[in-house]
């Protein structure tokens, strides 16, 4: 594949910013879990989970951990538009509502 076809498949529309943080989300059974960030948009996250997610699964996302430790609330969800296992871990898309 080209790297114009490849520009052509790309459907983000904004620019990722790559960070190490953890946010803390819940689940639509209730369940309450920390995710490892690994870059951010104005349009979603990509997380790493140890557990898979199903396309179309929603998170509420109640807070970020920042690199000072310090918890920032948030009070935003999404829905998990992508899911790849990467060495037993999931790599999860996920696009803000």
């Amino acid at each position: 594949m080209t790297l114009s076809a490849l520009a052509s498949n790309e459907r983000r529309q904004h620019r990722r910013v790559t960070h190490n943080l953890s946010v803390q989300a819940n689940t639509a059974d209730g369940q309450s879990i920390t995710l490892d960030v690994i870059d951010y948009s104005l349009g979603g996250l990509g997380l790493v989970s140890q557990d898979p997610f199903n396309i179309g699964d929603v998170l509420e996302f109640d807070c970020l951990v920042g690199l000072d430790g310090i918890q920032r609330k948030l009070g935003l969800a999404g829905e998990v538009c992508y899911v790849q296992e990467q060495f037993q871990e999931y790599g999860v898309g996920v696009r803000f509502l």
